[in-house]
């Protein structure tokens, strides 16, 4: 799933909303948003909008609206809106939990920025979590999973598993980079964490690095420099490593051996240099 690059200027409303999507048979399609039948207040405003989460086989994609989130079976078509709170309208982050038919999202109240997270069933059934979503990814299991800091001895995971909290050291004694140490989030495969460093700074040009680390051990396993508007997709397999780069292309990395394949060039539009903007993309959840 492709949204390109929002801008400002866009129209207004699910009219300037549309998604490509690419199918098992290599085809793009359009998705319109203002088909859905989706309310018009529900729309969250504009350039805020992204790629979504797809579900493990793709056939289900989410995203959110505001007051709640949006449920499409690609394959027929079926289209579920899913009220959240009215005490929490502002939907921002929605993601398939890895081996689970749940939705993870997570909701501030109006004007507020103390987010709570929500779980979506396979009912539409709508109940609280207590991880912070927006500081979490998942892991394989499907276990939130929060990089809480990182000193020059290493980064500190906390996972939250069903029957407590538990934190540990990765990466010991490795050099971790300034940018990281504010704010790092991990894509998760089975064997490895990858980690994305660039500068808060916007706009930088500085290059940013990718991290790929061994999650048993913690050991180094490869490093890429890439563009600092580049960004993590997700692995496609325990050994690949989809990223995003420069919001034109997307490219498969094997750590293991240093290969880069060139998997598919996006079209436009694309942010102009120093501009405030992103594409973004999803695949199925590994």
């Amino acid at each position: 799933m492709y949204h390109p690059t929002e801008r400002l200027s866009d129209r207004a409303g699910w009219a300037g909303e549309r998604l490509l999507f690419l199918g098992v048979d290599d085809r793009w399609r359009s998705l319109a948003m203002d088909g859905l039948g989706l309310a018009e207040e529900s729309w969250p405003g504009p350039d805020t909008y992204g790629s979504g989460s797809l579900s493990r086989d793709g056939s289900l994609w989410a995203a959110q609206t505001h007051r709640g989130v949006v449920l499409l079976d690609l394959t027929s078509g079926d289209v579920r809106h899913v009220s959240f709170p009215a005490s929490h309208p502002h939907v921002v982050r929605v993601d398939w939990i890895p081996g689970k038919d749940v939705v993870s999202a997570y909701a501030a109240p109006p004007e507020s920025s103390d987010y709570g997270t929500f779980h979506i069933d396979a009912a539409g059934r709508v109940t609280p979590a207590r991880y912070p979503g927006w500081r979490t990814r998942f892991d394989v299991d499907g276990t939130p999973t929060e990089i809480i800091g990182a000193t020059h001895e290493g980064l500190m995971v906390k996972r939250w598993t069903g029957d407590g909290v538990s934190s540990r050291t990765v990466a010991p004694g490795a050099k971790v980079p300034r940018p990281m140490r504010r704010h790092a989030f991990g894509v998760f495969s089975t064997s490895h964490l990858a980690l994305h460093a660039a500068r808060r700074e916007w706009p930088s040009r500085a290059p940013a690095q990718v991290w790929v680390l061994d999650k048993s051990t913690g050991a180094m396993g490869a490093r890429l420099q890439v563009p600092a508007t580049s960004s993590l997709v997700g692995w496609t397999d325990d050994d690949t490593l989809r990223l995003l780069i420069a919001n034109r292309r997307l490219v498969d990395w094997e750590p293991r051996t240093g290969d880069l394949r060139r998997v598919l060039d996006l079209t436009g539009p694309y942010p102009a240099a120093g501009e405030w903007a992103a594409a973004t993309v999803a695949i199925p959840s590994h």
